[in-house]
């Protein structure tokens, strides 16, 4: 065998060694940096994708959001990589510029390549489309120093402020996206703002009442008011699809998936609704106090739970994690001393804030509780 092939394979089974220990705590983003600089082919391995993603991983915790947004964008990113000049995409600081490149091609195709017609695409085919972007050369490293420098720029305040006034009273709810921000007030309106321009756009009038919580998707946007009523908006054209009447007191939080809107209010309910026709389904048994806070989702608790969870926080200052399919009470947690105002909830782990000026999260992977300050 040649001195140089027999060379070159004995070099690649040692960064292959070094590089399968990246969930070593030894092996970082220097260490890997340092690794490219020996060598082309050193370079090309100490891209690799799954020990970048590893380090990301390790550094911020779950990756679902940024694997959300590559699957969003893939698509374009195959379809106009002529166009791009991306043959070889080796983003290296650039994937900003790339999502934003992508988006107005995404805008100016729009009538060729939306998203309901790659959805068209997928039912046509009888498949799914399978996003290879793991295949882009040191994706995953660049998406990594993105954070670094978002980060960077948070902690030195590099960041532009924009004032958007519309809104003649406090507002209480907010919720955006990639196009557009929608916030609920006390002035009894709802507003849609472009997230681009900071233009107001659209003003919905329905309820007589505070706006005290709202939620949106591609389809719906409930809100939730002081006058005890709920609205299930349709999001394309912003027309009222059903108005809930039942709770006969202020409705503090509203949450839905794709089947079932829950909403709690201060009658001391929480109640199941079909999200497509605003059907009363069931109350949640047990609930004694006010439920000034609620999420559901799929998640893995792993303690003994799994499958969809409701949790709610409460003025009686206790958290409640529901099974949503027998719509019974699991457990209920105690740690805070005073009312419960919101909370979050993502895989093993439960985050929630109070009256009492903490903020308590419940590590459900590990038993750990952690108060702060």
């Amino acid at each position: 065998m040649n001195n140089n092939i027999e060379k070159e394979i004995i070099l690649e089974e040692c960064i292959n060694k070094i590089l399968a220990q990246s969930d070593n705590k030894k092996i970082d983003d220097k260490n890997l940096n340092n690794i490219s600089k020996v060598c082309k082919n050193w370079y090309f391995l100490s891209q690799n994708n799954s020990i970048w993603r590893n380090l990301y991983e390790k550094k911020w915790g779950s990756v679902a959001f940024v694997e959300e947004k590559l699957c969003q964008y893939y698509f374009y990113l195959t379809e106009f990589q002529k166009e791009l000049n991306l043959k070889k995409v080796n983003c290296n600081f650039q994937f900003l510029e790339i999502l934003n490149l992508l988006e107005n091609l995404r805008l100016k195709k729009s009538n060729i390549y939306s998203k309901e017609s790659v959805h068209e695409a997928k039912l046509r085919n009888n498949k799914e489309i399978i996003y290879n972007y793991e295949s882009i050369s040191g994706l995953w490293r660049a998406i990594y120093y993105l954070h670094i420098k978002l980060d960077f720029n948070w902690i030195n305040k590099n960041y532009f402020i924009d004032n958007m006034i519309s809104h003649t009273d406090s507002i209480y709810c907010l919720q955006y996206d990639d196009e557009k921000i929608i916030s609920g007030s006390r002035d009894k309106t709802i507003k849609i703002w472009d997230i681009k321009t900071n233009e107001c756009i659209k003003t919905l009038y329905g309820h007589t009442g505070s706006i005290l919580s709202l939620q949106f998707d591609n389809n719906y946007l409930v809100t939730g008011s002081s006058d005890n009523t709920i609205i299930i908006w349709n999001i394309k054209n912003f027309e009222i699809i059903k108005r809930i009447t039942k709770h006969n007191d202020s409705v503090l939080s509203v949450k839905f998936n794709k089947k079932y809107l829950v909403s709690s209010s201060k009658d001391h309910t929480i109640c199941i609704w079909d999200i497509q026709t605003g059907n009363f389904i069931k109350n949640l048994s047990e609930n004694t106090a006010v439920a000034n806070a609620i999420q559901i989702k799929k998640i893995l608790l792993t303690i003994q739970f799994d499958g969809e969870k409701i949790v709610s926080g409460s003025y009686d200052r206790t958290i409640k994690v529901w099974d949503f399919k027998t719509r019974q009470l699991l457990f209920s947690l105690n740690g805070h001393i005073s009312k419960i105002f919101c909370l979050q909830f993502t895989d093993s782990k439960i985050i929630s804030c109070s009256d009492d000026k903490h903020i308590i999260k419940w590590d459900f992977s590990r038993d750990i509780l952690n108060i702060f300050p």
